[in-house]
């Protein structure tokens, strides 16, 4: 029931950041689950992949990559694939310029990288599963705010 309603409301969300919330809680109740019964998927971290700062597609496979590790977290109840993926955002380049060469972007656009960063920071610190629910429920709207505008 509660997966339900919250697959419900990230279908009728009215904004991106209401529809992420209701995305991370999907994980979460996934998440409590496992950890009531004891079981769950085994989802081993492995190792993030190199971004370069001139190169765009690697920049995205890396933080790609970190979203992964972070639902993984959330959904197995992982605190190590929970915390790979965070690291991997504290480091992640976010070279607008070479993304967007052509681009005029807004200012809340261009202040993503600090803003993906300090939620990787954020992530590594937080270690209840409550606040990571709310944390990734940011990072996916900071991914869509770029993404929908067709970065």
């Amino acid at each position: 029931r509660g997966n339900a309603a919250l697959a419900a409301k990230a279908l009728n969300a009215a904004n991106i950041g209401d529809a992420a919330q209701a995305a991370a809680g999907l994980a979460f109740t996934c998440g409590e689950c496992h950890a009531t019964v004891g079981k769950g998927p085994d989802f081993p971290p492995g190792e993030p992949p190199t971004a370069d700062r001139s190169e765009p597609k690697s920049q995205m496979l890396r933080h790609q990559w970190a979203a992964e590790r972070m639902w993984q977290g959330l959904v197995a109840r992982s605190d190590e694939t929970w915390r790979a993926g965070a690291a991997a955002l504290t480091d992640a380049p976010l070279s607008l310029d070479a993304i967007t060469a052509n681009v005029e972007l807004p200012d809340e656009v261009k202040a993503l990288g600090q803003r993906v960063h300090g939620l990787g920071e954020r992530a590594l610190m937080t270690p209840e599963w409550t606040g990571r629910r709310q944390i990734y429920g940011e990072f996916i709207t900071a991914c869509a705010s770029c993404h929908r505008g067709g970065c």
